[in-house]
């Protein structure tokens, strides 16, 4: 029995590299569509079930396009302190949580 696929004895290094030549450049188009687009709208949280509550991402934001380099500057100086208050991760109010998933 053979180690070598039964594709192997079609391996082609030309096809190889066009491959691998298309799969970089559809890499770099993703790659620049995030940076290009960088989403800065804060997804907020919605709390439901009042049993137990559970903090769920709100994804009802808006959209707008933004230099990447200029979000990436302003995230690492507004960045939260390693130590963090006491109230951070505060559970919520009963009054804020939702009967039903919203």
């Amino acid at each position: 029995m053979s180690v070598r696929s039964p594709l192997s004895v079609h391996f082609n290094l030309e096809v190889f590299a066009n491959h691998v030549t298309i799969a970089a450049h559809c890499l770099d188009i993703l790659r620049q569509q995030l940076m290009c687009t960088v989403d800065i709208g804060v997804l907020g949280q919605v709390w439901w079930n009042r049993n137990e509550p559970l903090a769920l991402p709100d994804f009802n934001t808006q959209h707008k396009c933004r230099n990447f380099d200029a979000v990436r500057r302003w995230a690492l100086e507004h960045q939260a302190p390693e130590a963090v208050p006491d109230d951070y991760l505060k559970p919520p109010r009963m009054e804020d949580v939702f009967e039903t998933m919203p």
